[in-house]
């Protein structure tokens, strides 16, 4: 049998992955959606920080809700739950493709030939867009590629698999279906509460507010670190490169989603959520700046400067997050 591809599905270049596909998937089914709407109604803004000798590097952040594709369509009152099994079920996902159904998935981007990534990246979202059964391969829609990706299925059940903190994976995927949009009043307020429990009132102190001050006073100490430079360049990375849009998924992201919002809830522009939120992406950008500069310093770099940064950063946003739990 010939290649098979979901018909008429056009790939559009994105930010980050999961929103990209989420968009994309969406887009099929026909909801047009922006992709800053797609992340904001995922919660997608939020915080982590982990640290162990046990990790490369063994101190890793990132700006982002740790999960995004399910509870987007939650918000949107639809059920969602990721499809998990031991087992590579390739025959059941090959079937939604069948049915004109978009899969989105997670993999680690190590196991995807077209990364050429020799670190392990998971918790990486793509959405599978068709098959050639004769090749053994796999079309892959992922967020800046310019055109469809082919991945042998034999790397692409490898790649759904991870046991390596903080993204657990287990050959996760999920069929988007067509759905009508709802009025989305209701969707994004229901979004930007989860994402205020997220930051100010989350599960455990690696999350949230309380993980972003540790990671602000944390900073101070990375100097020394057995991996100084590469604790300072993934942060960097993680901050501007990795599908986070700039700014630690905060600018441009976030605080498109917010101007965005204000059509449905114009009370975000009373407290010019957009602006001070671009205003503190910029911060994280100039914090990326000097971890950049740092892990490319010949002798080492400070970290004092990235440390007060980093604290101010902290300040900011609790002072943002309360605010807008006051408005909502």
């Amino acid at each position: 049998m010939a290649a098979y591809i979901l018909p008429g599905y056009e790939h559009r270049d994105g930010w980050h992955c999961g929103s990209t596909a989420i968009r994309n998937a969406c887009r099929y089914v026909g909801v047009e959606l922006s992709e800053p709407i797609c992340f904001g109604l995922g919660a997608g803004a939020g915080f982590f920080f982990l640290k162990s000798d046990q990790f490369s590097p063994s101190r890793i952040f990132n700006g982002r809700s740790p999960a995004l594709v399910p509870p987007f369509f939650r918000h949107l009152g639809l059920p969602a739950e990721w499809h998990a099994s031991d087992g590579f079920d390739w025959p059941a996902m090959r079937a939604c493709l069948d049915d004109g159904w978009p899969v989105i998935l997670l993999a680690d981007i190590y196991y995807l030939p077209y990364y050429r990534s020799a670190t392990h990246f998971p918790g990486h979202v793509v959405l599978l867009a068709g098959y050639d059964d004769a090749a053994g391969l796999a079309y892959l829609s992922d967020t800046d590629r310019h055109r469809l990706q082919t991945v042998p299925l034999d790397a692409l059940d490898r790649a759904m698999v991870s046991r390596q903190p903080p993204f657990l994976m287990n050959h996760n995927w999920l069929a988007v279906r067509p759905f009508d949009l709802p009025d989305l009043r209701r969707p994004l307020r229901r979004a930007l509460r989860v994402n205020l429990e997220q930051m100010l009132d989350p599960p455990g102190p690696i999350l949230g507010l309380p993980a972003l001050r540790q990671m602000a006073a944390d900073l101070f100490s990375w100097g020394g670190l057995d991996d100084a430079p590469w604790c300072a360049r993934f942060g960097y990375q993680v901050i501007e490169r990795r599908g986070t849009g700039g700014g630690a998924f905060r600018h441009p992201m976030y605080s498109r989603f917010l101007r965005q919002a204000e059509a449905w809830l114009p009370e975000l522009g009373g407290m010019d959520a957009a602006g001070r939120m671009a205003v503190i992406g910029q911060r994280w950008t100039d914090l990326a700046s000097i971890l950049k500069a740092i892990s490319e310093a010949d002798a080492g770099g400070d970290f004092e400067q990235a440390g007060a940064v980093a604290t101010e950063i902290a300040e900011a946003e609790a002072s943002f997050w309360h605010d807008l739990a006051a408005l909502i």
